[in-house]
Parts: structure tokens; C-alpha cells; sequence
């Protein structure tokens, strides 16, 4: 196992480099090597150090301030950016007291428009450049961030997890490999709409198989969980607008323990930073 998990990070440091520059090999040859001499840990730590290795340097990690920056914004960057906006609005909610539907929705997508700007900043620097390696960082990152959000809020772990985990890391290797094409932006609005889509399915499951019953005097009016209105509730739960068609115990209930916005911003953060990461590099790895 160990050894599959090494060889992985050999092939995803090794799409980086020219075809013919026989790295791949050398670096197969260094892993097998370690693993029959029975030293997993140093069979584990070389491999993984050559996700910092760029074309036409050693593979050796050295803490300087681009190892720093990218260990920084890969673990920290999606919380960061999420924890801004929210300073901000919070902040513009304040000054105006109130804001309504349209300001807010304004509000989103310029705050997504900055979170994709500021992964694309970062991204051009990382110094971790293979899809497998960018997936699991940032995909690890935005989990630990949405974890300790709701944790520290008093909220029990969502059904929908179980949904959009998986969904955001398939999510960012898929635009990490695309993005070694070179169509950055047709590749990110492919990476953002499928994350919506997953958000979708995993809101469907949350709410769905996870919600108790409403009170017995809104059951007599019909007004509980239908599984037809089940695609508008996450559309509810980013706009708090249902657009008449949910019943008033579902508006209630979603507008109490839905708040994706954070999510969404983290996963825009992500995908620009691994597109911009995963499609530098793949440029510095083409022969001149």
C-alpha cells in the first residue's frame, strides 16, 4: 500500500518533466529500491518531496519563502479567503444596516470573483504542481475549514459530507488534469459548475434523509420535506429564495442549518489555485 501511495506521487511529479527526460524511471528505480531495502518512511518522504521539485531542478525541499507560501496558502488560503469576505460583508452589513436580496447576491459573486482571483495569485507560485498532490491539499484544507466553521458553531456533522467530500476532491483533480491542457478558465467554470451540481445532490441528502418531522399541526397543512421540491433546496439555501415553491417548514428549517457560502467560496479558491498550479507547471515542463 505504502508503495502504491509513493508511486503516485512519482507519476503525478513526474507529468511535469519532458517525456523522453527519463526522471519517471530513475525516480521508480529510487522507490522500489527503498522499499527493498524496508524503509517506508524514507521510500514515502522522497516521493513526496518531489511534488516540490520543478523541471530543471533537484528534488529537494528547502524551506524558503515559495515551500512557505504554498505549505501557507494550501492549508490556510481557503479559510483566509472565506474568513475575509466575511469580515467584510458583516462589516457592510453594519454600516447598512440592512441589505437586501439583490445586494447580498452582488456580495457573492464578488467575493467568489476574489476568492478565484486570489487562488489564481497564489496558485502561479505553489511550488506543488502534480493534480494528486493540489487535490488532496486543498481538498483536505476546505474539509478542516467547513469542519471547524460548523463545529465551533454547535453543529452536528452533516449527512452531506458523505456527498460533497469525495465530490470536491474528484472535483479538483478532474480541473488539475484538464488544466495541463492549458484552458484555464473554460476549466474552471467546468470545476465550479460540477461543484454546484455535488452541492446540489448533497444538500438532496442531507435534508432529505437527515431532517425529523415537522410539528403535527404543520403536517394537517402539508407543510413538511417534499422530495419534489428536493432540487430548490440548496437554490434556497445560497439565495434564500424559493421562489414559491417550497413550503414555509422547509424554508424554516433549511434557513436555520444551511449556509454554503463558504463552501462555495472555498471551492472557487481551490479550483483557481490548482488550475493555476497544475497549468504553470505543466507549461515549464514542455521541451523548448
Amino acid at each position: 500500500m505504502r508503495q502504491a501511495v509513493a508511486r503516485l506521487f512519482v507519476d503525478a511529479a513526474s507529468r511535469r518533466w519532458p517525456a523522453d527526460s527519463g526522471m519517471r524511471q530513475e525516480w521508480l528505480a529510487e522507490v522500489d529500491y527503498l522499499a527493498a531495502q524496508h524503509k517506508p518512511g524514507r521510500m514515502l518522504w522522497f516521493a513526496f518531496g518531489l511534488t516540490f521539485a520543478r523541471p530543471g531542478s533537484a528534488p529537494v525541499v528547502g524551506f524558503n519563502w515559495r515551500t512557505a507560501g504554498t505549505a501557507l496558502f494550501m492549508l490556510l488560503g481557503p479559510f483566509a479567503v472565506f474568513a475575509a469576505s466575511a469580515l467584510v460583508f458583516n462589516g457592510l452589513a453594519n454600516v447598512l444596516e440592512i441589505l437586501d436580496y439583490g445586494v447580498q447576491q452582488a456580495g457573492l459573486a464578488a467575493f467568489a470573483v476574489l476568492a478565484g482571483a486570489a487562488g489564481w495569485w497564489w496558485g502561479r507560485w505553489s511550488v506543488v504542481s502534480g493534480p494528486f498532490p493540489l487535490a488532496l491539499g486543498l481538498g483536505v484544507s476546505v474539509t478542516a475549514s467547513m469542519l471547524f466553521m460548523w463545529l465551533t458553531g454547535g453543529r452536528d456533522l452533516v449527512a452531506g459530507y458523505a456527498v460533497w467530500v469525495p465530490g470536491l476532491l474528484v472535483t479538483l483533480l478532474l480541473v488539475a488534469r484538464l488544466a495541463q491542457r492549458r484552458r484555464n478558465v473554460f476549466v474552471l467554470a467546468i470545476g465550479i459548475a460540477l461543484f454546484l451540481v455535488i452541492l446540489d445532490v448533497a444538500y438532496i441528502a442531507e435534508f432529505y434523509h437527515a431532517v425529523g418531522d415537522p410539528p403535527p399541526s404543520w403536517h394537517a397543512a402539508g407543510d413538511g420535506f417534499t422530495g419534489a421540491h428536493a432540487p430548490m433546496w440548496f437554490v434556497f439555501a445560497l439565495t434564500n429564495q424559493s421562489f414559491g415553491v417550497m413550503s414555509y417548514y422547509e424554508s424554516f428549517v433549511i434557513s436555520e442549518d444551511a449556509f454554503p457560502h463558504g463552501i462555495v467560496l472555498m471551492g472557487v479558491f481551490a479550483m483557481a489555485y490548482v488550475i493555476r498550479a497544475a497549468g504553470r507547471n505543466a507549461t515549464m515542463a514542455k521541451p523548448a
